[in-house]
């Protein structure tokens, strides 16, 4: 598992970084676990590199939706339960204002670029691995 903290944005914020794996393809995220992290979420982006993302982790573990406010490239969101499984992919176009809710309380969500989840033939039932060490310990 690597570990290191990126610097993005404007404001210089520092987030953890993480690499987990989903059906044995990696990806490296961005953790973001303070509300002041979530709200910016990867706003005002112009790119986002291959097999690079953000996985927003939620405490408690609850129904959420996500929007692209202030988001200038496509995303995918995976909405995953606590074992880190996936429940629902939405695909969210960028500048939009559309929610995209999880139907089901989530204790992660994981976005990506556009078309990374079909590119990589990853689906609902799948599991990311590396994902659960990202929650607070009780």
């Amino acid at each position: 598992m690597l570990s290191s903290l990126a610097a993005y944005g404007d404001d210089n914020v520092r987030m953890e970084e993480k690499t987990v794996t989903v059906n044995d393809k990696a990806l490296t995220v961005e953790v973001a676990r303070t509300i002041e992290e979530q709200r910016k979420g990867l706003m005002f982006r112009t790119e986002l590199a291959a097999d690079r993302g953000m996985v927003f982790v939620f405490t408690p573990v609850r129904p959420v939706a996500m929007w692209m406010k202030n988001t200038l490239i496509d995303l995918d969101a995976a909405f995953l339960d606590e074992k880190g499984c996936i429940f629902r992919i939405a695909s969210m176009k960028a500048k939009t204002l559309d929610l995209h809710r999880s139907k089901l309380p989530a204790a992660y969500v994981v976005e990506t670029n556009g078309g990374w989840f079909d590119f990589h033939n990853v689906k609902p039932g799948d599991c990311f691995a590396g994902i659960k060490e990202l929650r607070p310990r009780r």
